[in-house]
């Protein structure tokens, strides 16, 4: 419950704020704004090794699955392979804001399903 005060009323007036309910369309657009600001942050922080990989993928940080998650598409299986190689330094980067993430690995397509990992189960460098 929330308390409102009223200026016009003599007595404070209660009113409760219903969390069941569906976001607006306004809290997805801010959502993916800060998803997208997140992921530029990421980026910056990864080694220039890592932002080369990146870019021979297709990667977002997103926010609208159970936990945050960084996302990556691999078109090939040398760059998932390659991808799957630097999951302690990815998991690194994400652990410095976020204590529970995943990284979630698309493999390309027909070979096989993707891979979803906490960043708790990665060793940390």
């Amino acid at each position: 419950m929330i308390r409102k005060k009223d200026k016009n009323m003599s007595k404070n007036q209660f009113f409760s704020l219903n969390n069941s309910l569906p976001p607006v369309f306004l809290d997805w657009d801010l959502g993916r704004e800060l998803d997208d600001v997140a992921s530029q942050y990421f980026y910056q922080d990864c080694e220039p090794s890592t932002q080369k990989l990146l870019s021979h993928c297709g990667w977002y940080l997103s926010s609208f699955f159970e936990e945050p998650t960084l996302v990556i598409t691999c078109n090939e299986q040398v760059t998932n392979w390659l991808i799957l190689k630097q999951l302690m330094p990815l998991a690194t980067v994400l652990y410095k804001w976020l204590k529970t993430a995943h990284i979630r690995i698309y493999p390309p397509t027909g070979e096989g399903t993707f891979l979803d990992i906490p960043i708790t189960d990665v060793p940390l460098g």
